[in-house]
């Protein structure tokens, strides 16, 4: 059942290599996706330790005898 399913997955990938191959893909370049890699700011460490700060108190008050 494996054996078929691996030749049929790697026939597919070089059908799919060959298409983009001949279609002038290069993969290089500047610009070609849109991903951006975002970084933490201050705002989002007092939102951090707001929450654990919440969630500790929210812990300890559950464990007190009252």
């Amino acid at each position: 059942v494996l054996i078929p399913l691996f030749v049929s997955a790697f026939r597919r990938a070089e059908e799919l290599a060959t298409a983009m191959e001949c279609r002038g893909y290069t993969g290089e370049g500047k610009n070609r996706s849109r991903f951006v890699q975002y970084r933490l700011c201050l705002r989002d460490y007092a939102s951090l330790l707001f929450v654990v700060g919440l969630g500790a108190a929210v812990f300890f008050t559950d464990f007190l005898p009252f």
